[in-house]
């Protein structure tokens, strides 16, 4: 990460949504927080439920998975917000949206797995993918 990065987007399950990516995501956006106390770190939750959660202030935003214009809300509003890098912690995206319909971020991307953390989160090193 360079020092000019501003803001991180994790799009994830996140708690107190139950599942283990809920708790990765949740886990890695805190994680990535304490180590980069200069930036605006967040979440962008994925809901699986119409009536969502109640998710923690880092949550800012949130997703209807089984909506593709939520999706493209989602894109507008990381956009807007002018985040650095995105992060996918969760396989539902690429699941839920058709081949055929797609939306444009802006943003560096990175997908990350659970067993993914570099040294300096907690695991025991990084094998993320990226890609623009």
């Amino acid at each position: 990460m360079t020092d000019q990065m501003k803001r991180i987007a994790v799009i994830g399950n996140h708690l107190p949504r139950l599942c283990g990516i809920a708790t990765f995501t949740a886990d890695l956006v805190e994680s990535l927080a304490q180590a980069r106390p200069d930036c605006d770190v967040f979440a962008v939750a994925m809901n699986d439920r119409e009536q969502g959660y109640a998710y923690p202030s880092r949550v800012q935003f949130e997703v209807a998975e089984s909506e593709v214009s939520s999706y493209r809300r989602a894109a507008d509003f990381l956009n807007i917000k002018d985040v650095d890098i995105v992060c996918f912690s969760t396989s539902t995206v690429s699941s839920a949206v058709p081949r055929e319909d797609t939306f444009f971020l802006s943003q560096r991307v990175a997908h990350a797995h659970h067993y993914d953390l570099p040294h300096g989160l907690g695991g025991t090193g990084s094998r993320s993918t990226e890609g623009s």
